[in-house]
């Protein structure tokens, strides 16, 4: 009978313990992808249409498809922490935002935004991650950033003005491929 107690004591310390480490857990993942920075940032845009992902763990897919007029601009806030995520994104409009960041392994976005006075900040920390995005429209503001090895930037712009963007590798074995035009959509020749 004590035995049987001990036991039932141990098991309850154990699942104690774990549930704790679990709580540490979140609160260090929602530290490490800065969640209050996006909440600050969504709330001092409560004229938008507002989509907030945050996504823990693999394989795990996002979809945001977002149009609008001039008068209600969208933002999308898109974090995943795990590998094997991917995130597809199209914006078309006035004044969008984006804001995705993927923490992990073998990790894929694909974006696609078309309009005028847009912004797009795509961030990735890890291996073979890949940015797959296409850009069109006037004023346009984007950011992309890899820190790892294997990973690979394919980006297409067909952008009469664009104002100057910013494109970071940091790693082994880093891939990008930019293709820009001013007045239609590039094409290879082969």
């Amino acid at each position: 009978m004590k035995r049987a107690f001990a036991l039932l004591f141990a098991c309850i310390l154990l699942q104690t313990g774990a549930y704790s480490q679990s709580i540490g857990s979140e609160a260090q993942l929602m530290k490490s992808v800065n969640a209050a920075r996006i909440s600050e940032l969504a709330q001092g845009q409560a004229t938008k249409q507002d989509v907030r992902v945050i996504q823990d763990g693999d394989r795990n897919h996002a979809a945001v498809f977002q149009r609008n007029s001039a008068a209600v601009p969208n933002a999308a806030f898109i974090t995943q922490v795990g590998d094997f995520n991917t995130i597809v994104l199209q914006q078309s409009g006035q004044r969008n935002q984006v804001n995705a960041t993927q923490l992990g392994v073998s990790n894929s976005y694909r974006g696609e935004i078309d309009g005028v006075s847009n912004t797009s900040t795509v961030y990735q920390q890890g291996t073979a991650n890949e940015i797959n995005q296409q850009v069109q429209g006037m004023d346009l503001e984007y950011t992309l950033i890899q820190q790892g090895n294997n990973n690979s930037i394919n980006q297409i712009e067909t952008s009469p003005q664009s104002r100057p963007y910013t494109v970071i590798q940091q790693g082994n074995n880093m891939n990008i491929t930019i293709e820009q035009s001013s007045w239609a959509v590039p094409v290879k020749i082969k």
